[in-house]
């Protein structure tokens, strides 16, 4: 198996790591860099972030996020992390409930 579905997978870091997997690549630039340069190989693909608020705020400060999955899991986890998004260029366009009290909200870019 190629990665997780199949799919090529980019961290990144700040740190001096090497992938020790063909299917990972460790990336240092910025989001915008990063999507210049995926975009030039790799034109009609979609990509999924996953990752901390950090990194999900790097990218929304460069306009680079045009859906967001936002699970809600009814636990706290000592004081939480924020997100850090703010949801004014974005339409929630989809609302489910999941196992457990979780809730599922997808959300938009305003065209």
């Amino acid at each position: 198996m190629n990665g997780v579905g199949h799919k090529h997978t980019y961290v990144f870091t700040s740190k001096k790591l090497e992938a020790d997997k063909p299917y990972v690549s460790i990336t240092h630039d910025n989001p915008f860099e990063f999507m210049t340069k995926l975009k030039d190989r790799k034109p009609d693909k979609d990509i999924w972030l996953l990752g901390g608020a950090q990194l999900a705020q790097s990218f929304a400060q460069e306009g680079l996020i045009n859906e967001v999955i936002l699970t809600i899991i009814p636990q706290t986890l000592g004081e939480g992390i924020p997100l850090g998004l703010t949801f004014e260029q974005f339409d929630l366009t989809a609302e489910k409930a999941l196992t457990d009290g979780m809730i599922q909200k997808i959300y938009l870019r305003k065209e």
